[in-house]
């Protein structure tokens, strides 16, 4: 690693260590595509639970992206399978999870912060609150690919845009001239 992208990764580190203590397991699989990508893990490696928003990246895990070199393909593909967050409801659902906390635990962690003014207070409620919401056993969670299902469609989508570009550019198109010979245009 050089000394530009030690500084670059430190830059990233204060707001996905806030993520990940919030909940937000988005940087670490993003940590994992790398893996894939890189060719580290064995094909037949299943593929962990893809978290909630992979489709919709803010700026510092696009920035970690890029920083482990993860393909955009291979997000996009990963990403099928990520449910999209919807902030309003996660609003309400989170609302309703505190509203139905004891009141001696509500007063305790308002005193906390009021008082003490922890500051991993925030992540210690969303870790609470996270694990008491469905994940693995959701309905909707469907079987875990495999590293190589995901390299495949990784490869599909690039044959299909590689063959896309090709109708599309008459530079790349050949041309049967009349003697029978191809020209290239």
């Amino acid at each position: 690693m050089s000394e530009y992208q030690y500084y670059e990764f430190l830059t990233l580190d204060r707001p996905l260590r806030a993520d990940i203590a919030a909940g937000d397991h988005r940087a670490l699989y993003l940590a994992w595509l790398s893996s894939v990508q890189s060719g580290e893990l064995n094909a037949n490696e299943p593929e962990p639970p893809v978290p909630p928003g992979l489709g919709a990246l803010s700026a510092p895990l696009n920035a970690l992206a890029d920083f482990l070199y993860v393909g955009a393909d291979l997000i996009a593909v990963a990403a099928v399978r990520s449910q999209p967050v919807n902030d309003r409801a996660a609003r309400e659902q989170f609302g309703q999870w505190i509203a139905e906390l004891p009141e001696s635990e509500k007063t305790a962690l308002l005193s906390r912060l009021a008082i003490d003014n922890e500051h991993g207070l925030r992540a210690e409620l969303l870790r609470r609150y996270h694990h008491t919401r469905p994940t693995v056993d959701s309905p909707t969670v469907a079987k875990s690919r495999t590293v190589a299902e995901l390299l495949d469609e990784v490869e599909r989508r690039e044959r299909q845009r590689v063959a896309r570009a090709g109708r599309r550019d008459p530079q790349r198109r050949s041309a049967r001239r009349p003697d029978g010979e191809e020209d290239c245009r």
